[in-house]
């Protein structure tokens, strides 16, 4: 009987009968096809399993046109696994023996090598201020809350200067409550109508905290999302975290974000953050014309989350998932979450099974793990949590750091072209500043250098900005900065931060051209909200032009036309590249941008207000033709 029909009459008669002649022959199958497998050698079997389908047809019609099976394998594991001592077992009797574990190991040396105790520490401190991504069930609650929020009003009705501001942010708070208990009864009626005929909210207060923590981790991830709701969200937990309101909800809204340093620490697990395979697994694949060279890299991360996988978890435990808030309202986090940035890895790591040689720290695959709490479902999320990171760091900090290259290969600062950076004498610009070509290279490029650290380190600053931001001692107050009614409030973690970036920047770069001037909780960056939003606009504004300058090559030398074009309007491709390169390295530090003289200038905030004034007028320029033949839509996305 066929597959198909068998399925059929077990689903239509519902006889045992039929399943257990079914398992028996579907397990009689599987001992049949586990014996076919007696031919090929288990470390050979493993390097198999190691190659994706691709590089096994290429083995295979190898093999077929008469080569060796052993001699091809071991040639398309170094094409696509690394150069390793793959020896002939004719040659090394002792390969034969060789453990799985082993073979591992013979292909990562180098990636152990590399995995330095810097590396190493990098990651654990990454680890402490990286969210942990949501799992599909908290999603569920993450629309909930992008609901509630998109239909709310609240900043419009709470921010006007007015008395009796409390009574409205407690009606405003019970409002987008009632919201979400609306939303709560759409999802799941049963449990939901428990939140509707509570009226005391106090009761509710882990669903309220835990679906608010999961929205704020969600758009630390994922910053392009929650453009508006996220502003709304933090501005209506500022409110909740005041004494008075606090008295009046009788409950807290805010909960620590959950880290994957802090969800590996509740599993007991922190020993996952020193594998040498971490730094594998949760690197960034990057785009690749070379074939073989991407599925080499795609290749060997894929082993290393699968070795992950198999030594720091168990199965998970599929009977757990429900539906409502008896399932997934009710599964939040109660893992222990660390408040204190200070723990001594020294405790956190003795006695887990590391030992140290001449490559660095390397986890003893002999020890057995004992207490292996963590499932591969959590394991996976801790391990993509941290890729996402590298991914972000890719697609926001890669564009600095390739402004950087281009500002270098094209220009000298100590002999200036025809093409130059120099700002003197800029008449009908917007030029507040009037440096010579030699201090405005050297503007620019501590400029870029401090902007490449700030979005290395985004994740910690995204968080300390939080905890100023909920404060429950910093207060804020309302006022005019010019651009409407803003919540000004200080930010005194981040701006240490910030001065110990622009400390570390000024070492770097040495001499420091301009002001060091840091603006946070006055007009010019009233929160650290705004100071958050303002600098993920960077990669906004270097992108298009890195891509713009990449492309240009490949755009215009494939059209004669347009290639004449640019001949005789720019006087080739790598002059036009240096003209727009020139124009944004003057023009877009030049100190302008503000409506008045001391809005702007070379301070730490004022040189990216300088940048998004250039972006305002690219319009105007000459090479905006060009901008358009290589696919710009704005300096903002597309939407």
């Amino acid at each position: 009987m066929s597959a198909f029909n068998r399925l059929k009459d077990i689903l239509e008669n519902g006889e045992v009968a039929h399943l257990d002649c079914y398992l028996e022959n579907y397990e009689s199958d599987n001992e049949t096809n586990e014996g076919v497998i007696k031919h090929i050698q288990s470390e050979n079997l493993n390097l198999l399993h190691a190659l994706n389908q691709r590089e096994v047809i290429h083995i295979l019609d190898r093999v077929l046109g008469g080569g060796e099976f052993e001699s091809v394998l071991r040639d398309i594991a170094k094409e696509y696994l690394g150069t390793h001592d793959f020896k002939n077992k004719t040659s090394d009797q002792n390969y034969a023996g060789k453990s799985a574990d082993t073979l591992h190991n013979d292909i990562y040396l180098d990636i152990s090598e590399t995995f330095a105790g810097a590396n190493m520490m990098k990651i654990i401190n990454t680890a402490k201020y990286v969210p942990l991504r949501i799992d599909v069930k908290e999603r569920q609650m993450l629309r909930l809350i992008e609901g509630a929020l998109e239909v709310s009003e609240y900043t419009d009705r709470v921010d006007v200067i007015c008395e009796n501001k409390s009574r409205r942010i407690v009606n405003e708070v019970r409002q987008v409550c009632a919201i979400l208990s609306g939303l709560a009864v759409s999802f799941d009626y049963e449990n939901g109508q428990k939140l509707v005929h509570d009226r005391n909210f106090k009761d509710n207060e882990i669903f309220f905290q835990n679906m608010f923590e999961i929205a704020r981790r969600y758009k630390m991830l994922n910053p392009e999302k929650m453009r508006d709701s996220y502003g709304k969200l933090l501005y209506l937990l500022m409110d909740t975290q005041k004494e008075e309101i606090q008295e009046l909800l009788q409950f807290k809204c805010c909960i620590p974000i959950l880290t994957v340093y802090d969800f590996l620490n509740s599993k007991g697990c922190l020993e996952l953050l020193s594998d040498p395979l971490l730094y594998e697994a949760t690197r960034n694949i990057e785009d690749n014309k070379d074939r073989n060279l991407l599925n080499k890299s795609l290749t060997r991360k894929r082993i290393a989350i699968k070795d992950i996988l198999s030594r720091y978890s168990v199965e998970s435990n599929q009977g757990n998932s429900s539906k409502g808030i008896g399932g997934p309202f009710s599964r939040f986090w109660v893992y222990a979450r660390s408040n204190d940035s200070n723990i001594e890895e020294n405790e956190n790591y003795s006695g887990s099974g590391l030992i140290s040689s001449s490559r660095g720290l390397f986890r003893n695959k002999n020890r057995e793990l004992t207490d292996k709490k963590i499932t591969k479902d959590e394991l996976e999320l801790c391990i993509y949590s941290l890729n996402d990171h590298n991914v972000f760091l890719y697609y926001n900090r890669d564009p600095i750091n390739k402004m950087i290259q281009f500002l270098k290969d094209y220009f000298d600062p100590n002999c200036p072209s025809d093409i130059n950076l120099s700002l003197i004498g800029s008449k009908g610009m917007s030029s507040r500043l009037n440096h010579d070509h030699y201090r405005q290279y050297f503007y620019v490029l501590q400029s870029l250098t401090m902007w490449r650290e700030v979005m290395d380190n985004m994740m910690r600053l995204w968080c300390i900005a939080e905890d100023d931001l909920l404060d429950e001692k910093n207060r804020y107050r309302l006022g005019n900065t010019g651009q409407g009614i803003h919540r000004i409030q200080g930010a005194p973690r981040l701006y240490k931060a910030m001065c110990e970036i622009v400390s570390k920047v000024q070492s770097e770069v040495g001499s420091w051209v301009g002001s060091s001037v840091i603006h946070l909780g006055d007009r010019n960056v009233p929160n650290a909200l705004m100071f958050i939003d303002k600098y993920l606009q960077v990669p906004k504004i270097l992108s298009p032009i890195v891509l713009c300058l990449e492309s240009i090559d490949e755009v215009i030398n494939g059209n004669k036309y347009l290639k004449i074009f640019v001949e005789n309007c720019f006087g080739g491709c790598e002059k036009l590249k240096k003209i727009i390169l020139a124009d944004f390295f003057k023009h877009g530090f030049d100190g302008g941008g503000a409506d008045n003289f001391f809005d702007a200038g070379s301070c730490i905030d004022g040189r990216l207000t300088s940048a998004w004034n250039w972006c305002s007028r690219i319009e105007s320029k000459a090479f905006f033709p060009i901008f358009l033949l290589c696919g710009f839509i704005g300096f903002d996305g597309k939407f």
